[in-house]
């Protein structure tokens, strides 16, 4: 490489290093946390941080507990223990009343956006070799959350969920390109930890590691023996991150499983299976980001929210219709209204069948 493109390179590495640093600042000001505690999962991710924070344990309300995946949650006490000045004589109410707490806590989405923006940069660079495609797709990325800060003004796990997917497909890339065994590491760590960030990501890593696998053998044949070693190391290194959690639960709750609600939205996802071809199709506008609705599907696709009230052509697709949680209740899956509902009653029914 001549003086010249080496110079070129290095003028365009430091603009995507001061575009992220630009971004991050920008982002850091518009970090309120007011939304840290408006969603169930950010209220107990919030509670069980605060505990883990304050007195070492893993609990909510002075239970124990393995309700939610535990990465995040101990992120969050790291950070709070480490990288705030919050004393821990303050309570978990006050945590939730004082704006300034809040910011505080929610300033760990910093970390994960920031290490987003690395991730991005690099799975781009490898695919593409062009550090202007990654400057394009940093820009996006901070786009896309700019529009939706209820992800950052939260401690929902959807952004560091983000971070380790990204990780982990920029990781997966390497280790195709390269077969080295550090990439075999790095894979192994970043599929791990979006498992104890997010519990469902445990059943796709079970179908991931032996397609990985068929993959690299019919890349090179010939070294079919290196290519089972590679995705085995890979899955060593995932098991040993993954596996003593679920074994603490099991313990300690008698369920080999990574969180509580693993289990929860496997079945919920299940009962979805039943939703019809509109329905199915409904479900990109309807799980789709604020700002996507606002700007995308409703202006130029025709959707509407209205079809989601009672009566509507999509109510099925909505949690808490009418009469939902008295199914639930009776564990009567016919009198649910919507998805969510019909999955709720039979989760309950069934809890109470293996119970007697």
């Amino acid at each position: 490489m001549n003086k010249s493109i080496k110079r070129r390179q290095t003028v365009i590495i430091l603009l995507v290093l001061a575009i992220i640093s630009v971004l991050t600042y920008v982002s850091s000001g518009r970090i309120t946390g007011k939304e840290i505690y408006v969603s169930t999962m950010s209220r107990q991710n919030g509670l069980i941080s605060y505990h883990l924070w304050v007195d070492g344990t893993f609990s909510e309300n002075a239970k124990s507990t393995y309700r939610r995946e535990p990465l995040p949650i101990a992120l969050t006490a790291l950070h709070l223990a480490l990288l705030t000045d919050i004393p821990k004589t303050v309570t978990f109410k006050e945590m939730t009343n004082n704006p300034a707490l809040y910011r505080a806590t929610c300033q760990v989405n910093l970390y994960y956006l920031v290490s987003l923006f690395f991730s991005v940069w690099w799975l781009s660079w490898l695919l593409t070799r062009s550090h202007w495609v990654a400057a394009l797709a940093i820009i996006g990325t901070w786009v896309f959350f700019s529009h939706n800060w209820t992800y950052i003004n939260s401690l929902r796990t959807e952004i560091c969920g983000a971070l380790f997917i990204v990780l982990g497909t920029a990781a997966v890339v390497w280790l195709v390109q390269t077969r080295r065994p550090i990439s075999a590491i790095l894979t192994g760590l970043a599929f791990g930890a979006l498992a104890l960030t997010k519990a469902a990501s445990f059943y796709v890593a079970l179908v991931a590691m032996p397609m990985l696998a068929i993959v690299l053998i019919l890349q090179n044949v010939r070294q079919w023996r290196q290519s089972i070693w590679l995705v085995l190391l890979a899955s060593m290194v995932y098991a040993a991150i993954v596996i003593p959690w679920m074994v603490r639960n099991y313990v300690d709750f008698g369920s080999f499983a990574i969180s509580q609600g693993g289990a929860v939205v496997l079945m919920t996802r299940a009962v979805k299976n039943s939703m019809t071809e509109e329905e199915y199709v409904a479900t990109f506008y309807v799980y789709s980001p604020a700002s996507m609705k606002e700007y995308l599907f409703e202006p130029f696709l025709g959707f509407r929210s209205a079809d989601l009230q009672p009566g509507g052509r999509w109510e099925r697709l909505s949690r808490n219709k009418p009469g939902d949680t008295e199914a639930i209740k009776e564990g009567n899956v016919a009198m649910a209204t919507s998805l969510y509902g019909k999955a709720g009653a039979l989760i309950y029914r069934l809890r109470n069948e293996m119970a007697a």
